[in-house]
Order: C-alpha cells, then structure tokens, then sequence
C-alpha cells in the first residue's frame, strides 16, 4: 500500500544572462564593437526564448491531465467528466505538482508543504504557496513522519492496541487501551462526534450535529462545545488550525471556522448534492464528497470538477485520495472499501462486501469510518444499526491487509457496546499535535 511516491526536484532554470561590458572595459575598434553588440543581443535573446518556454511549461504542462474522462464500466458505473484541474505542474507527471515540487504538497528538502485554507498546494516552498482563490499555509508537515512503516504491526501489536471507538447506537465515545484496560474510558456524546481527530494537546475533536466538541484524550472530558451551526455532519481540523463543519441543507456547505473564535471565515457550497458525511480535503487543495450514492471532487470556488454516480452504493461516507492518486471509501450499506481509479474514477476493487469470507461471522453490514494504518492495512468500523441492542452482532472492527485480507477483528462486548460506526488507531500517533488525512490518506502529524 502507501510507498514513498516523491518526485525528484528540479527547478525549472530561466537561464544565465550575458552582460554588457562595463564602463572601464577599453573598446577595441568599431568592428569589435559591432561584434560585441551582436553577441550580446543573441545572448539575450536566447535567454528570453529559454524563459518564455520555462513558462510555458510551468502553465500549461499537466493541465490535460486534471479533466475526468467519462468512460463506460461495469455494475452501471457513471463517471460525469469535469471541467480542467486545479494547479499546473511543471514538467512533472503530478497534475497538481509545482514547480520543482515532490508532489502537490511537497516543499524543499523533504518536508511536505500543507496546502492553504482553500487554494491548491504548488509544490516547491517549504512554507506552501496557495492556488487561487487560498491563503498561503501556515505550517509545515514534517517529512520523515506520517509515511508508511511496513514495522508497525510488530512495533504496536494488535493485542495491546489504543483505540478511540465511537459508538454511535448508544452515543459513547470510547477510549480502549487493550494491553492496560484500566486506563479505559466512556464519554456520553452529546452530538454524533463523527469525524473524531487528534487536534493537537491531547485533544480531540468531534462534529455534533450544531457544529462540534473537544475532548481530553486521557479523561474523555468534554472541554469544548460549538453549538449554533445547525444541519453539521461532520467536523475537520486544517493545517491552519480552521475547522471545516460539513453542512447538509440540501446543497452541501463547507463552513470554515477561524481558530479560537470560531468565527466563519469562508464558505464554499456545493448545489445539487446532499446527504454529506465526512467531506476531506486532498494534497491538491480539492474536497472529496460522499453523497449518497455520489461521490464528487469540488475545488475551493465550489465547481464539481468530477462525479461517479454508483447504485451499489448508499450512504457512502468517507473518501480518502492515495498518493498513487486512487481513491479508497467505505461505501456505507454496501459494506465495502471500495478502490477507484485515478483516472476514470472506476471502481477497480473492493475489500469486504456481504458475500466476503467469515461473513456469517463478521456480518458486514455498513462500512463507515476508516484509516489507513503506516503498515498499508486498512481499519473499518462494521456498523449493525441504530439503538442499543446491536451489540451482539457480527465483529464490528475489521482490519484487512493491502491485499484484502482480513488480518484482525475486533468482538466487542454487548454489554459496554451497540453499534459501532468509528475507529481510529491511536499507535504511533503524537496527540500533542494536529493529525490531518490530507497529505498520503493516513494521519499526519502537523509541525
């Protein structure tokens, strides 16, 4: 699963210019002179060719390659085409890669610049350089962290695993340290807390239904509530330290919040498509949405720029973008992680389904919230249903390796749970800092 995928640098060059002679050099005679003149005015003119064409490259190189071609598939597939990508790259065969970039979101020397609040990420600063349409990122993720670790299965065991579980059939949230259970812990939700983050401090964030709430990762406490922005589905900490409230009022509206103040800083709206789960940013400065049975990518103007249309699918809830550029989402009642084409936006595979081995036993039912984990596999909650009396069915966290293999499940006791709809593995993560998906699918750690 996620391997390294950075580009090589290579700025794009204007050239070297000639010089005039300076005005102690001694002329040597008209003719030198004239000569002198020629060789000069060649010499800049070659140069000005050198730079046009650099240009050229740097505005027009990877646009083609941003448009969404709709092509027939299979299961009744339908991929509606878009309108050009976001930011051109550079000679480089990322379609949002800048100039001299590693990829949309990389920067000098290995570090990863963050895209800003709603432009794409041009690769090539350290400090992040917004498309159009953002402000500039203000921090930067660090290169040698959030990467894959093909270790991290024999580093954190499964056994002795920490958990943050959300339980939404009885509206608890969870903190499960299986190789110390004493430190264990139940929060009652007073909204849904999908979307749960590590927001930085030891703290994490959830959405509620009017906006979102903060909890003490060791105690569960709630430190924070936001309660006056009705029709929230889901809430999303940025780099910049923004949160982004995913609304449902019949068209999907991003809500931005500034840090501290929570005051509305910008919103984007997406027409035509409703019932929004989780909405995630991606490297390019996009936002991937699942609605319903849709799933689109809207740039920060609010244009849909594709749409895969999949009757397979019905309330598809979360969309995360690979640093191959595929995108994987759990597609809710289908009981799937289902895998996209980069191009066509295809689905070309699928982990799970109702028909998948151990079913009898697992009961697929609902793939809702996942993660990717640093060794490839992918974690998913197996959601059985509204109320407080699922807790006896099926095994309601499922892992699979990067072949589709089920490597590890979780049976959760019928007496602390119902209906499981989220999980995030806590191993390897720093909690005193903000984790973001928006970078290579897995959280992050934000420097």
């Amino acid at each position: 699963m996620p391997r390294d995928f950075s580009l090589p640098e290579g700025p794009v060059s204007s050239g070297d210019r000639a010089g005039v002679r300076s005005r102690g050099e001694k002329s040597n005679g008209p003719r030198v002179w004239c000569a002198r003149v020629l060789q000069v005015g060649a010499q800049r003119a070659f140069a000005l060719l050198a730079l046009s064409g650099a240009l050229c490259a740097l505005a027009c190189g990877s646009s083609s390659n941003g448009d969404s071609t709709p092509q027939g598939g299979t299961n009744a597939q339908t991929a509606t085409a878009g309108s050009t990508g976001n930011a051109a790259g550079a000679s480089s065969s990322n379609t949002n890669a800048g100039a001299g970039g590693t990829n949309a979101e990389a920067g000098a020397a290995g570090t990863v610049a963050s895209a800003g609040t709603s432009g794409a990420a041009t690769g090539g600063s350290a400090n992040g350089t917004a498309g159009s349409g953002g402000a500039a990122g203000a921090v930067a993720v660090g290169g040698d962290t959030g990467q894959p670790d093909p270790d991290f299965g024999t580093k954190y065991p499964a056994s002795s695993r920490r958990m943050i579980i959300r339980d939404e059939g009885n509206s608890n949230l969870h903190y499960v340290n299986l190789g110390n259970p004493s430190e264990n812990w139940v929060q009652k939700c007073t909204g849904w807390a999908r979307g749960i983050q590590l927001v930085g401090d030891n703290v994490l964030l959830g959405g509620r239904e009017d906006g979102y709430e903060e909890y003490d990762l060791k105690t569960g406490a709630i430190l924070k509530q936001v309660k006056t922005f009705p029709k929230t589905q889901s809430a999303y900490r940025m780099p910049n330290g923004e949160t982004m409230l995913a609304q449902d009022g019949g068209d999907t509206t991003l809500t931005f919040l500034a840090p501290k103040t929570d005051v509305v800083t910008h919103k984007i709206t997406y027409a035509g498509y409703s019932y929004i789960r989780m909405v995630r940013p991606t490297p390019q400065g996009t936002y991937l949405l699942p609605a319903d049975q849709n799933l689109a990518e809207g740039d920060a103007d609010g244009k849909i720029l594709w749409t895969l249309h999949q009757p397979g699918w019905m309330h598809i809830w979360e969309a995360l973008r690979l640093p191959d550029q595929r995108i994987v989402l759990g597609s809710a009642f289908g009981a799937t992680l289902d895998f996209l084409d980069p191009t066509t936006h295809m689905i070309t595979s699928s982990f799970g389904g109702k028909n998948m081995p151990d079913a009898a036993t697992i009961q697929p039912s609902f793939f809702a919230e996942f993660q990717i984990l640093p060794n490839g596999d992918f974690i998913t909650s197996n959601w059985q249903g509204h109320g407080g009396s699922n807790g006896s069915k099926g095994l309601q966290i499922v892992e699979f390796d990067p072949t589709g293999k089920v490597v590890w499940t979780y049976m959760q006791d019928p007496a602390v749970y119902s209906s499981i709809q989220g999980v995030m593995v806590l191993d390897g993560l720093d909690p005193t800092l903000l984790h973001i998906e928006s970078v290579n699918g897995m959280w992050t750690p934000v420097r």
